[in-house]
């Protein structure tokens, strides 16, 4: 089974890890995940130059760090009690690096177009440094690009 994801960002790497780990316990099903993200770093929001980004330099959470952890992994002893954006990130980048997520993730790569087809899906890309365009199907899609994004829905 090939399982694209549409951004990098919380979502798109919780998504990730919960499919590897589905995968990983019921082993009958082998499934590839592609991670596709249109910018050069994961984070998606959190990361302060991105497009669309909130981010802002001297942003603190307003929410504790136990109520934004995951459920897996807790932030840091030496993290505050409301982390800043940067050791978000931080926290972030090291959840992606200890499940390996970091390794499925496409960087600069933006998706153009995802079109149903009888058993699955066709998603076109577009490489953003070399300008080169790919096709590739899936058998599944996860939209996980964020509020910030001007994705359009299909309806088939």
């Amino acid at each position: 089974m090939r399982v694209c994801i549409i951004g990098a960002g919380v979502a798109g790497l919780i998504s990730a890890h919960v499919i590897k780990q589905l995968s990983e316990t019921y082993q009958r099903i082998t499934t590839q995940i592609v991670i596709y993200e249109q910018n050069s770093s994961l984070g998606g929001t959190w990361v302060l130059n991105n497009p669309g980004s909130s981010m802002y330099e001297d942003l603190v959470t307003n929410l504790p760090k136990h109520v934004m952890q995951f459920s897996n992994v807790a932030f840091p002893e030496s993290v505050p009690e409301y982390p800043s954006h940067e050791q978000v990130l931080n926290y972030i980048r090291e959840f992606a690096a200890l499940h390996r997520l970091d390794e499925l993730i496409v960087f600069q790569r933006q998706v153009v177009l995802v079109s149903p087809k009888e058993s699955g899906f066709l998603v076109e890309t577009k490489d953003l440094v070399s300008q080169a365009e790919f096709l590739e199907e899936f058998d599944s899609v996860l939209v996980c690009n964020g509020v910030r994004d001007s994705s359009r829905l299909f309806l088939y």
